[in-house]
């Protein structure tokens, strides 16, 4: 299966990285921002519409500011590309929505990059969890900050233009780990955060109830290093996840013993997600079971109202 990227930032080189060490080729690279750096054997286009129309590229790994996604995605896929899109697949549930129907009418794999769900270290934690080792999980915390350079800060960090803010950059990360364990839609919300002179999240808390017994409370920051931990809590016991958006290691807590659980990734980890993607496109899907086209909608409502509390 040959790739092609649609941007050439830092994540695309670490997905480079990975990409090189399970042996998958990368045929082709369009970056706005003309790279001098891209591999002689690589086709190398200064505008994305070449991309989607080079003949060689079966998947479009979409790693863009977030304001792009959609675009670019769906362009792929009216090209006929498989598409793998850098989180969050959009900046609205309207245009998740429509970036499936595409996908869907074009028969094309359409992927969400939350790589986290393909780790090693997460998936057997998730497992434990879902075996219900720990009971019925009651309440989740999980937090996940870190601090820009003040002095240079990132534009794709600040500038609402191109959906800046904490909530889309890393608070889908919380987001997502507690959709994935309580699956339902939380019931309520309540959102405090901290705005920026340009009015996007610096740093935020947000707290997703699921009815009366069951709670989620997740921060996010850009301008915070937190320790970026998770802490999932039930009726037998619980699991911390250490720096649960990259786990590769967790501590379970249950019937008053405790034991810890190593499981390193390999490469940037982010290879991880690209095996799923030839193995469930050589099986004929369009979508992946871990992060499925119902998730990605999911996810994208709840972005959308937290944002929308947070900035009001």
């Amino acid at each position: 299966m040959n790739w092609g990227f649609a941007g050439y930032g830092r994540i695309a080189r670490k997905f480079e990285e990975g990409l090189n060490h399970i042996g998958h080729d990368i045929v082709a690279i369009a970056s706005r921002s003309g790279a001098s750096d891209i591999n002689n054997s690589i086709a190398s286009y200064d505008n994305y519409e070449d991309l989607m129309n080079d003949p060689n590229v079966d998947i479009v790994y979409v790693n863009t500011t977030h304001n792009t996604h959609a675009k670019l995605t769906i362009a792929a896929l009216n090209a006929g590309k498989h598409v793998l899109c850098e989180k969050p697949l959009a900046t609205s549930a309207q245009d998740v929505k429509e970036m499936i129907s595409v996908a869907r009418a074009n028969e094309r794999f359409l992927m969400e990059a939350i790589w986290s769900r393909y780790l090693p270290g997460y998936q057997k934690a998730m497992k434990l969890i879902k075996s219900g080792v720990i009971g019925d999980i009651l309440h989740i915390n999980a937090n996940f900050g870190f601090r820009m350079d003040p002095g240079a800060p990132k534009k794709r960090l600040i500038d609402p233009k191109l959906a800046a803010g904490a909530i889309w950059d890393v608070g889908i990360y919380p987001i997502s780990l507690a959709q994935d364990i309580f699956v339902d839609d939380p019931v309520s919300m309540h959102v405090d955060a901290q705005l920026s002179e340009m009015n996007v999240e610096d740093r935020c808390a947000i707290q997703l109830s699921y009815d009366s017994d069951r709670f989620a409370q997740l921060t996010c920051a850009i301008n915070l290093n937190t320790v970026n931990d998770a802490v999932i809590t039930g009726t037998k016991g619980h699991m911390i996840m250490k720096d649960f958006w990259k786990c590769e290691r967790f501590i379970l807590i249950a019937s008053d013993e405790e034991s810890e659980h190593h499981y390193p990734m390999e490469s940037t980890g982010l290879c991880h997600e690209a095996i799923a993607c030839k193995d469930l496109i050589e099986a004929g899907q369009v979508q992946s079971p871990l992060i499925s086209w119902d998730h990605s909608t999911q996810l994208a409502k709840i972005m959308d109202k937290a944002i929308n509390m947070a900035r009001d």
